[in-house]
């Protein structure tokens, strides 16, 4: 469940995807966005990289099987790399490593 975050209440669905969808075109992304599904893999992911544990990994994921958490793990920890490094540079403007 997403929130808003000044009021607490639930947010619009519908009005969440219409906003997102126009962002990305704004953006120039093309590709097809699920956007409450893609959101929750990019969660997941960044929540991976940035170390979480896998049992609290599993436990926010609501997964059932733990090689279902172990595959973000592995993607995180290993595939995504670089691509981590390009989106920081996309981000901030700089190369990975530098403060």
């Amino acid at each position: 469940m997403f929130c808003h975050p000044l009021t607490g209440s639930v947010l619009d669905d519908r009005r969440y995807a219409v906003t997102l969808r126009l962002a990305l075109k704004r953006a120039g992304i093309t590709d097809y966005v699920r956007p409450f599904h893609d959101g929750r893999h990019t969660s997941i992911t960044n929540a991976a990289a940035a170390g979480m544990s896998g049992p609290a990994l599993m436990a926010r994921a609501g997964h059932s099987d733990f090689k279902t958490t172990q595959g973000y793990i592995d993607l995180a920890g290993e595939t995504f790399r670089e691509e981590e490094a390009l989106l920081e540079a996309r981000l901030f403007g700089q190369k990975s490593g530098q403060k």
